[in-house]
């Protein structure tokens, strides 16, 4: 059993004993012991594993190492645990006593003893505020010392970050740790809410001095220019602007430049600037700031000593005073303009605006203090002369006082002497009663001669009438006498005498001198009756003096005097008067000259008048005014008849009309003329030796007259030396060629019209072997302009300022190309061309258009060989001479021939061909193109029917080409052409004429025209065939014509010539028959309507006309006898396309028709 006991002991198991078997069995009580004593050492050791180290486990004897083993495990566990809860109470300065080096629960105790001790020091330092400490965890589970150390960064970053801000620096950033990072949150916030009030701070700062200095800077008594100098200056320097203006506005709100900082002026920037011009004027037009980015290199610069920049920003900011702008600032910098210099304009603004208007008013101020001060000073004078005069009248009054007792004794005299007056008082009313009575018979008169005043007025409305009525009346017999007249001269049938012919020839004449007197009696009128219009312009002294000459240098021929024209030196080069009228004034006295002058001299003089002359007009005198005189040797007018000669219809002697002839109009024209232009005519003359006629102008016709050399040099001339004259004979002096042959145009008699220089020109020099352009434009300065170029291009140059004159130039000269512009004074420019174009003599000549009206393409339909509109650049004007020259230069043209029979190619060949063309013939489109890319033709006879590429496809092709430009062309077809593709092929029309179906007589004018080929250079074949196409008669053949005329002699006359002519002639006596004759006749061309006729007259019948859209285009020429100036307007208002006066020229007429059949 104790084995048994022992065994289990030894198992561990202390729960069996052995049965004592009494006292005396100790192995049993000693077992039983060892069990009891291990049973107690096992409880104590499970207290003791259940962490309860206060038993006291005593050894049971010296030897009992198993008790004295559980008390020193007791102890040490109780001191360990001590130890442990002194740390878990913060209590580290305990450790546990090491046993020995086994003992490894002390010395991890005493470890976590001294980390938590290195731990509170560091946390000490920490408390102190002390975070440059490093605490480096102990391994990577040691949270508390990654804790310590994450919290010493934080602490350290916040340290830094309030050290910065302690600095003034708030530009760092701080990040939140977490969301739960209280201090980084606050940290953050607090930081950005001390940057925001320390800029705000600063900004206002910055505001509030600006505001300041510049408030400073404008304080004091400144004027306008000191006070925006010392402005601009300061925002510019203030600000970092590298350049500023400052504008100040008047009370039309329009800015002129007052002053600038760095600000370099330029020539096309305005000193004025307006309400909504550009930026500046914009922003006062919106009150409100502009910003103004990315400037032009080229608008502004900054100079500097190395070079010149230009600002990348410009500011434009408006000074306001009560919705009032008073001026504008404009600042330009390199960088961006921030927020605070806007806000600086802004604030300053109404205190730079109350410092202008200051300023100003302190001038205003300044003005009145002044008037006031002139004020006072004058109140001061009359204050001592009141004075003076109470001293005075104290005086007088002493004298008064003396002289009352002489008075009262005066007294007496005086009512005697009262008696007496009221005797002369009785007297003078009856005297009075009689100026009264003549007062109303005064006021009688007046009113009778206010009562032959309107008398006057209606009488001479009634003279106007009668005259616009005579004109009528005389006008429409005038006109077929002439009209007959003139076709007997002509004797086509060749059925009269000489004699008859002869007489023919004095009835025309007799009726161009009725024509004269008509027109003269009807200039007269309208002089008197002050309807007649005066066209003031800045006109050369030379061109009157080469105008007078050229009319009447050819009179001279076969007369016994010689007529001299003299001009002195030093004259300003124009005058401002009516060219026309003074030409006309001229002209009567020259004529009358002539007229009268058998032997000796007429002279002709352009002069300065004398200091003696005595003007009759106060406005005259020798320094403001131009005298022309016509000095001759002719029979004289005695003294008692001078006067009479300036009367109508009157001559010095009845005696002189049977000699001379004349209807005594042409002087009282002519002073008329004078007073009208503001000059006046005087005369001196001598029975027998001669006549002096002057004429006086003023040098500016506008009413004011002063200082001659004030007024030569406002016109732009220097002011004339001594008079001195020179004297030329006028065959020398006005030289011309003779050499070129005049010829007749269609629609002008060029034998009775003397062209006028328009602009000095080459008319004098040209020679037959001259390079000749003639110049069609009415701009002056445009004129001179091509002028010049010509030369350069080395032409000689004719001018002309009208339609009319270019037809006589053209004509008489025959230039080698014409420049035309459309839009003349007189005639339409297409009209001219037409013209130009039906004439055999010019038609060959090149005409490039140059003019601003819209709808000048149409002028290629006309034959014009280009056009250039308005304004030009010197290339076109190059190219324009080019063409010309291309077109004039010598050598064949060349022709080519497109047609795919080559029989009809050939005999097209032989039509066509002559010495100036040379033809090359053509079978197939792709050939063509072939040659046209190797060869400039001039001209392309093209059939639509060909093999391969169609004649269509081959002006696609060529059109499309950018290296040659399509020649014009001539198509000849045969076959019909459809609505669509004749609207196909007007695609080209500005380069093609479609001939569908043509002559060969057409085919060949067509060419020759494209070609340029004058009618005297081409084969007798070919011009005959060319002059039978323009045949007047052909031409009209068969054309249908309605005259409207209610004068049987007229209808008789005008229908004989026109239906000579080859005319159909519809009459009609009215308008009514009128409207009736072109419903019953569709085939009507062409209108020729009378203006005065019974039931309806001319202007009703061309209203109701046009009044049908189907008669819009029908051509409407008003053939009137009525000649007053209003009388053409109202007749192209009522719907006339054109318009002649009675008597009929029968040549202009047909040309007239023709241009507008055509």
């Amino acid at each position: 059993e104790a084995g048994e006991v022992c065994n289990a002991i030894a198992l561990g198991d202390t729960s069996r004993k052995v049965q004592v078997k009494g006292k005396a069995d100790q192995l049993a009580a000693a077992i039983n012991q060892i069990v009891e004593n291990l049973q107690e050492t096992s409880r104590q050791a499970d207290v003791i594993a259940q962490g309860d180290y206060s038993a006291q486990v005593q050894p049971r004897s010296d030897k009992d190492a198993l008790g004295k083993a559980l008390f020193l495990m007791t102890q040490s566990l109780r001191e360990a645990g001590e130890v442990c809860n002194a740390i878990a109470l913060g209590d580290t300065s305990r450790k546990v006593q090491v046993k020995g080096k086994a003992d490894q629960l002390a010395a991890a105790i005493n470890q976590i003893v001294e980390n938590l001790q290195e731990t509170s020091r560091q946390a000490d330092v920490i408390a102190q505020g002390d975070y440059s400490s490093e605490v480096k965890p102990r391994s990577d589970k040691d949270a508390l010392g990654k804790a310590l150390f994450l919290m010493t960064q934080s602490l350290r970053e916040a340290g830094e970050v309030c050290n910065a801000i302690a600095a003034g620096d708030y530009s760092v950033e701080i990040s939140p740790k977490s969301d739960k990072d209280l201090l980084g949150k606050s940290l953050s916030i607090m930081t950005n809410n001390l940057r925001d009030t320390t800029n705000n701070s600063l900004r206002e700062d910055w505001l509030k001095t600006g505001q300041a200095e510049l408030a400073n800077a404008m304080r004091g008594e400144q004027d306008v220019s000191e006070l925006t100098e010392q402005v601009i200056t300061y925002i510019a320097n203030y600000t970092g602007a590298q350049v500023g203006v400052f504008y100040i506005a008047d009370e039309a709100r329009n800015l002129s430049l007052a002053s600038s900082y760095a600000y370099q002026r330029r020539k096309n920037v305005p000193s004025i600037i307006e309400v909504g011009e550009g930026i500046v004027g914009q922003a006062v037009k919106e009150k409100k700031t502009i910003m103004f980015s990315n400037v032009p290199q080229d608008h502004i610069s900054v100079n500097c000593g190395m070079g010149q920049s230009s600002p990348n920003n410009l500011m434009v900011s408006p000074i306001l005073l009560e919705g009032s702008v008073k001026g504008v600032i404009e600042i330009g910098c390199f960088g961006e303009f921030d927020d605070k210099t806007i806000e600086l304009l802004e604030r300053s603004n109404e205190s730079i605006a109350m410092a202008i208007s200051s300023a100003h008013d302190r001038v205003r101020m300044q003005d009145l203090l002044e008037e006031a001060q002139r004020s006072a000073e004058e109140l001061q004078a009359q204050q001592e002369e009141l004075r003076a005069s109470n001293e005075e009248l104290e005086e007088q009054t002493k004298t008064i006082s003396l002289s009352e007792a002489s008075l009262k004794a005066q007294q007496e005299e005086l009512q005697a002497s009262n008696e007496e007056l009221e005797e002369k008082t009785e007297y003078l009313q009856s005297q009075k009663q009689e100026i009264l009575d003549k007062n109303s018979k005064i006021e009688q008169s007046r009113n009778q001669l206010e009562e032959k005043a309107r008398e006057l007025e209606v009488s001479s409305k009634y003279k106007s009438e009668f005259l616009a009525n005579m004109s009528h009346e005389l006008r429409t017999p005038l006109n077929s006498l002439l009209i007959l007249s003139e076709m007997l001269t002509e004797n086509k049938e060749g059925n009269l005498t000489e004699k008859q012919l002869e007489s023919a020839d004095i009835i025309h004449r007799g009726g161009q001198d009725l024509l004269n007197l008509i027109n003269d009696i009807l200039d007269l009128s309208k002089v008197e009756s002050g309807k007649l219009t005066l066209e003031i312009e800045n006109i050369e002294l030379q061109h009157l003096e080469r105008s007078i000459c050229t009319q009447f240098e050819p009179l001279t021929q076969g007369k016994d005097f010689k007529f001299i024209s003299e001009i002195a030196e030093g004259l300003p080069k124009t005058i401002q008067t009516d060219q026309m009228r003074t030409l006309q004034i001229l002209k009567n006295l020259m004529s009358n000259a002539f007229k009268f002058t058998a032997q000796g001299s007429v002279v002709f003089r352009i002069f300065v008048p004398n200091r003696d002359v005595v003007f009759k007009h106060k406005h005259l005198n020798s320094q403001n005014c131009i005298g022309f005189s016509v000095v001759d040797t002719g029979i004289g007018i005695e003294q008692d008849k001078q006067r009479l000669i300036f009367e109508a219809f009157q001559q010095a002697d009845g005696s002189t009309n049977r000699k001379f002839g004349g209807t005594g109009l042409g002087l009282t024209i002519s002073r008329e003329l004078c007073r009208l232009l503001g000059g006046e005519l005087q005369i001196s003359s001598e029975y027998n030796k001669g006549s002096a006629f002057s004429v006086y102008l003023p040098l500016l016709n506008d009413g004011e007259y002063g200082n001659r050399d004030l007024i030569v040099d406002h016109i732009g001339v220097t002011p004339a030396i001594p008079s001195s004259l020179r004297t030329v004979p006028v065959g020398l002096q006005h030289e011309r060629e003779q050499s070129v042959t005049p010829v007749t145009l269609p629609a002008v008699e060029t034998s009775a019209y003397i062209e006028p220089v328009y602009i000095e020109d080459d008319r004098g020099i040209i020679k037959p072997s001259d390079k000749t352009v003639l110049i069609i434009e009415d701009d002056k300065d445009f004129s001179s302009v091509l002028k010049g170029i010509s030369k350069v291009k080395g032409y000689k140059v004719l001018l002309a300022g009208d339609g009319k004159s270019a037809l006589h130039l053209a004509a008489k000269y025959q230039p080698s190309a014409i420049i035309l512009d459309l839009g003349l004074p007189d005639l339409d420019g297409l009209k001219v061309l037409a013209l130009f174009k039906s004439d055999l003599t010019t038609r060959h000549i090149p005409v490039y258009i140059i003019s601003a009206r819209e709808g000048q393409d149409d002028a290629k339909y006309h034959g014009a060989i280009g056009v250039l509109k308005k304004p030009t650049s010197m290339d076109e004007l190059d190219k324009v001479f080019t063409e010309f020259d291309e077109i004039l230069k010598s050598g064949p043209k060349k022709l080519m021939i497109i047609d795919d029979d080559e029989k009809h190619c050939h005999s097209l060949k032989l039509l066509l061909e002559n010495n100036g063309i040379e033809i090359t013939e053509v079978h197939s489109g792709e050939r063509a193109i072939e040659l046209m890319r190797q060869i400039q033709f001039h001209c392309i006879v093209l059939d639509l029917q060909l093999p391969g590429i169609s004649g269509m496809e081959l002006l696609q092709q060529m059109e499309k080409s950018a290296t040659h430009t399509l020649p014009p062309v001539v198509i000849n077809t045969g076959m019909e052409l459809s609505e669509e593709k004749y609207s196909e092929l007007s695609r080209y029309t500005d380069k093609i004429i479609l001939k569908c179906s043509v002559s060969n007589e057409r085919l060949l004018d067509e060419v020759m025209l494209f070609l340029h080929q004058t009618p005297l250079s081409l084969p007798d074949s070919q011009r005959q065939a060319i002059q039978m196409l323009h045949n007047e008669e052909s031409f009209f053949e068969g054309r249908t014509l309605l005259l409207v005329d209610d004068d049987l002699r007229n209808t008789f006359a005008l229908s004989t010539v026109l239906e000579e002519k080859g005319l159909n002639v519809i009459i009609a006596a009215n308008g009514l028959k009128a409207l009736e004759a072109l419903n019953q006749n569709d085939n009507i061309e062409v209108v020729l309507m009378d203006i005065m006729m019974p039931v309806m007259d001319g202007y009703e019948a061309m209203q109701a006309i046009r009044a049908q859209d189907k008669y819009q285009d029908l051509p409407i020429i008003a053939l009137t006898a009525k000649a007053m100036a209003e009388d053409k307007a109202k007749c192209l208002e009522a719907g006339a396309n054109d318009y002649m006066n009675k008597p009929v020229k029968m040549t202009e007429l047909l040309a007239l028709l023709k241009v507008s059949i055509t």
